[in-house]
């Protein structure tokens, strides 16, 4: 009786309906508007991505509509150092505002 196995449970249709497509070695691109899925081709997308490729996606319906997710790697932008310097301000109940820089209004 220790060793009785239950019954399975399967997986309902319809409710938490997802796959994911790994394509291995070979880079999946992306771009604008859409994506190239392996054996399903060219999808839309409903927001334009910059140009890149990743290897591993994943593709969920949820309340009839469908949503695709995947990570890739995004260059980080560059810093301009002619920038207005940012100060941080403190609201109290002794001192109106006090500045990160150190001065007391």
């Amino acid at each position: 009786m220790k060793n009785k196995a239950e019954y399975p449970n399967f997986k309902k249709k319809g409710k938490n309906d997802s796959f994911t497509i790994n394509s291995g070695e070979k880079p999946m691109p992306f771009g604008g508007k859409s994506i190239k899925l392996p054996t399903i081709g060219w999808v839309k997308l409903h927001e334009g991505l910059p140009h890149g490729t990743t290897s591993k996606v994943t593709i969920s319906r949820i309340a009839d509509d469908w949503y695709i997710s995947f990570a890739y790697n995004q260059k980080k932008p560059e810093v301009n150092s002619d920038r207005i310097p940012v100060v941080g301000v403190d609201l109290g109940v002794n001192k109106l505002a006090t500045l990160s820089t150190g001065r007391i209004f």
